[in-house]
């Protein structure tokens, strides 16, 4: 017998995207099955210090630069030297292209060595 309505337990998404008018989404859905749309949200261990840092430096008119280096600081903030190109993964949907774009070992490294420099 089904049930509609069961959701998994424990279970958040961030599901991100961009529509056809060129206007950004972000929302957290949890276990209860509620939704919430944010700007910068994060979910998991140290989710509460890491959307502090995100709201501190998350601005509205910020570039697509700085936007891929803002995950990356928070984590780092969060991380310390434990953060490396083997212990993230980075995506991002620019609007430009509309595309989701999954970086590769070397993109990641590129991106973290913009932080120390």
């Amino acid at each position: 017998m089904r049930y509609a309505g069961v959701r998994p337990f424990g279970v958040s998404f961030l599901i991100a995207g961009i529509d056809n008018d060129g206007n950004t989404s972000l929302y957290l859905t949890d276990p209860s099955g509620a939704m919430w749309g944010y700007k910068a949200f994060a979910i998991g261990s140290q989710a509460t210090e890491a959307r502090t840092y995100l709201e501190e430096h998350y601005k509205e008119d910020i570039s697509d630069e700085e936007l891929k280096l803002l995950p990356l600081r928070t984590l780092k903030e969060l991380m310390g030297d434990n953060l490396n190109k083997n212990t993230c993964d980075v995506a991002y949907i620019l609007k430009e292209d509309r595309t989701f774009k999954l970086l590769n070992l070397g993109e990641k490294e590129e991106l973290l060595n913009k932080l120390t420099s």
